[in-house]
């Protein structure tokens, strides 16, 4: 079953790191070092767009519940466009670890244009060679962009006052808006060979995964857009006694 799951989980999010690897990025260094498609503040790092340290708002934030995209369903998003929502706009905070948090998906649409400039090629290339065809991903693709299989229908809240509503409208505008931060489809299978691979190293080095779980703490552990450092969405389970509430005999 295909399924349209935020990005941070299917592969893009793992390509920046894979560059850094590759000494063709640096997490420390300016992102507009790398990107000159869409306006950066200076002081932002590339490791402040992967951990929500950047200050930059979220291109969603007060855009009436989907309003914009709903009313031209079938518009093609550029990162450009995507990005230009928030021009202008005060940063919530200066860029670094040490000031506050904030989830912003605009850093997502960056980093994918950060992923174009780096390596010359489409978004959806990006995914397809560096991630879905080495693992066998064949039914991953990101939509709005590239070709795949149809995907499952679904239900979601677009409105705070309404109940849900079936999502049986042209995805096109909210697929190219969310571009690098939202847009590829995919299925469990898939994702479980992603992460696979990814804790199994073959997706980025040992150095870089550790940059990217943070120091685990012996439990199970969700590090999510509830606490401050955020890098990713993860279970840590360093046995799997901890996934259970069974008291021992």
């Amino acid at each position: 079953m295909i399924v349209r799951f935020a990005t941070r989980h299917s592969g893009l999010v793992q390509s920046a790191p894979s560059l850094v690897d590759e000494g063709r990025v640096d997490l420390d260094a300016q992102a507009v070092d790398h990107v000159t498609r869409v306006s950066v503040p200076d002081d932002v790092t590339v490791r402040d767009l992967l951990q929500h340290t950047s200050g930059v708002p979220d291109f969603t934030a007060g855009r009436g519940n989907w309003e914009p995209w709903l009313a031209d369903p079938d518009r093609v998003w550029t990162p450009e466009e995507t990005v230009a929502l928030v021009d202008g706009m005060e940063p919530l905070f200066p860029a670094g670890p040490e000031w506050h948090w904030s989830y912003s998906n605009t850093n997502y649409i960056v980093l994918g244009v950060l992923l174009e400039e780096v390596t010359g090629q489409p978004l959806a290339d990006v995914l397809q060679t560096r991630i879905t065809e080495p693992l066998g991903m064949d039914r991953t693709y990101l939509s709005g962009f590239d070709n795949g299989p149809a995907v499952f229908g679904a239900y979601a809240f677009l409105s705070e006052a309404g109940p849900a509503r079936p999502i049986d409208f042209d995805y096109t505008s909210l697929a190219t808006s969310a571009s690098a931060a939202g847009s590829v489809a995919s299925t469990a299978p898939d994702l479980h060979s992603l992460f696979t691979a990814m804790f199994g190293e073959r997706v980025v080095s040992a150095d870089i995964l550790t940059e990217m779980i943070g120091n685990p703490r012996d439990a199970v552990v969700l590090v999510s857009g509830n606490e401050s450092g955020y890098v990713l969405e993860i279970t840590y389970a360093p046995t799997a006694e901890c996934l259970t509430d069974t008291p021992s005999s």
